[in-house]
């Protein structure tokens, strides 16, 4: 189960193809659960009814913990291939199993590619805004980052966390809330997938209208 963006269910079937060149037999269902909770509820109660002896997913925390109550409820195995909200796997399910990093973990391991990638270029920034999305996801990288970050010896000020929609087509409340924050924007965080990465160009292309400069931007997770 993925969500409407195509590219996450490029490993899984990569995954069918090695287990067949191998001689294992099983019939791989790819669903699209529409980036929708509900759908996502939907969908996993439909494949547990028609036979499904695992279900694989899905690209999105929120549709993630949908998708573990049903098949906890049902008894069926559910692999979480990329959804990094932390209580995904701290409800003591049974049947889940987790096979991707935690927001923990990923703020953990951003932070310190950031303090590679400053030495490695031998910037100098000062202050920073972190972005994170308004879903299940980035509301735990938030979490994960207010934990994390006053203890992590960055060289930078974090000035403000700011939370976007993903769906959105307007940033300027966003673009205002940075000007606001008076911060040199150095550094932003937490993308993931391409249409968050259009979101972040979108950023940028809407501060160098205003005559700002967006040095760089640092992704991770779903």
């Amino acid at each position: 189960m993925t969500t409407t963006i195509a590219a996450p269910a490029a490993p899984v079937a990569a995954l069918q193809r090695v287990a067949v060149a191998r001689g294992y037999r099983f019939e791989l269902v790819n669903v699209d659960f529409e980036s929708s909770v509900d759908v996502a509820r939907t969908q996993a109660e439909r494949l547990v009814n028609e036979g499904a002896n695992v279900l694989i997913g899905a690209f999105d925390s929120a549709a993630t913990l949908a998708i573990a109550q049903v098949t906890e409820q049902r008894g069926i195995p559910f692999v979480v291939n990329i959804a990094a909200a932390p209580q995904v796997t701290e409800q003591g399910y049974r049947f889940i199993f987790r096979n991707f990093p935690r927001s923990i973990d990923l703020i953990t391991n951003g932070l310190a590619l950031i303090k590679t990638l400053l030495t490695a270029t031998n910037a100098r920034p000062e202050r920073a805004v972190f972005l994170h999305a308004n879903d299940t996801f980035g509301q735990a990288n938030r979490g994960a980052m207010d934990r994390l970050f006053p203890a992590a010896q960055m060289p930078f000020q974090l000035v403000e966390s700011i939370a976007y929609d993903p769906r959105a087509q307007d940033l300027a409340a966003e673009v205002t809330r940075i000007r606001a924050a008076r911060a040199a924007i150095d550094a932003t965080g937490e993308a993931g997938d391409a249409d968050t990465n259009d979101l972040l160009i979108a950023f940028s292309r809407a501060l160098d209208k205003q005559l700002w400069f967006l040095e760089a931007h640092v992704s991770h997770g779903e």
